[in-house]
């Protein structure tokens, strides 16, 4: 009778680890599924709002693979008193944030170095702005994908906030007075020919206002 019992006891042991290893399967299978969407929704997170004819937001970023900073107001808005003694002027300043991880700035950036290009020599400063990487990573993306430009590094995304940056890329335009003038989300080949319209055209009207 008690070899009965042990026998029964061992088969309900049996379905019951079964049954654990099961349920434990599925909640480990649903686990992964929300994690993974967790992964996807950390690209997006609360932002300051920014908008077409607001003050853009001052910021001081370090310079890629240098111990330098860039502020804001060396080029745009009130210009800070080391810049009007280096002789600066006020210039139209181009803001470009991208990451390792985002495939649309891999076709963004090389374009927008493009136009960028048919400026020099002009009061037009243009800053690719790294969001999470190292300097080396941020780097080493540039040269990949034939990008050379001034490359800011905002490590933990503050001034990406600031900016109103949840997704990327995005490109801002802010006026030699220091107020944004475009704000151009997100980037594909098929709407490559609209980026270079809408950016050069804007570029060119803060370069040459009516008179």
């Amino acid at each position: 009778m008690i070899h009965q019992y042990d026998h029964m006891s061992n088969g309900m042991s049996a379905r019951l680890k079964r049954h654990f290893f099961t349920s434990l399967l599925i909640l480990l299978m649903v686990a992964g599924t929300d994690v993974s969407a967790l992964a996807q929704e950390q690209r997006t997170f609360e932002v300051d709002p920014l908008n077409v004819g607001d003050k853009a937001p001052t910021f001081v970023m370090k310079k890629n693979g240098t111990t330098d900073y860039v502020f804001l107001r060396d080029f745009a808005g009130e210009l800070r008193q080391p810049a009007v003694f280096r002789g600066a002027t006020q210039q139209v300043v181009i803001l470009s944030f991208f990451a390792s991880w985002c495939k649309p700035c891999q076709k963004e950036a090389p374009v927008l170095a493009e136009i960028a290009r048919g400026y020099e020599n002009q009061d037009v400063q243009i800053f690719f702005v790294n969001w999470g990487d190292s300097d080396r990573e941020a780097a080493a993306w540039l040269e990949t994908y034939g990008v050379e430009a001034n490359c800011l590094m905002d490590p933990f995304g503050a001034n990406a906030k600031k900016f109103g940056v949840n997704t990327l890329p995005r490109t801002i335009i802010i006026d030699k007075q220091g107020y944004v003038q475009l704000i151009e989300r997100g980037f594909s080949e098929e709407n490559e020919a609209h980026y270079r319209e809408v950016v050069t055209t804007k570029v060119n009207e803060l370069l040459n206002p009516p008179i």
